[in-house]
């Protein structure tokens, strides 16, 4: 309890330039941002290695329209 109260004591009479950086609030303002981006880039090629996004086939109905030469999903332009 000592400590804590001698710790206490130590910080309450240090000036603002004598503090460590990791107490002065702007500064966790200046590192939040980038950190929270870096944060979020890692958390996004994690989530793109795990599930990979599935095959995009064209349905049957497309594919046979196309081969016929006729254009039944598009109506045609006037």
């Amino acid at each position: 309890m000592a400590l804590l109260h001698m710790m206490h004591t130590r910080n309450s009479n240090m000036s603002d330039t004598q503090r460590p950086w990791y107490h002065h609030p702007m500064m966790w303002l200046v590192i939040a941002p980038p950190l929270a981006s870096v944060l979020a880039g890692i958390v996004t090629v994690i989530l793109i290695i795990t599930n990979p996004d599935q095959d995009v086939r064209p349905s049957q109905a497309i594919v046979h329209a196309r081969h016929a030469g006729s254009n039944s999903v598009v109506p045609p332009a006037e």
